[in-house]
């Protein structure tokens, strides 16, 4: 996971998945946008959810 910088995560249920939000940007006054990743702990791999979209 070189180069993802992330400030928050959230686990799977089962703890075998991370959820990572990457360059949170405010919007409104309580919203945000971000990017984000799967990181799962077996395979040691992060996978991008929502790949070059920013709406």
């Amino acid at each position: 996971m070189d180069g993802i910088s992330f400030s928050d995560y959230s686990f799977s249920e089962d703890e075998k998945k991370v959820l990572l939000p990457t360059e949170t940007e405010s919007i409104y006054r309580y919203s945000s946008r971000s990017n984000y990743y799967v990181y799962d702990r077996e395979t040691k791999i992060a996978e991008e959810l929502s790949e070059g979209s920013n709406a």
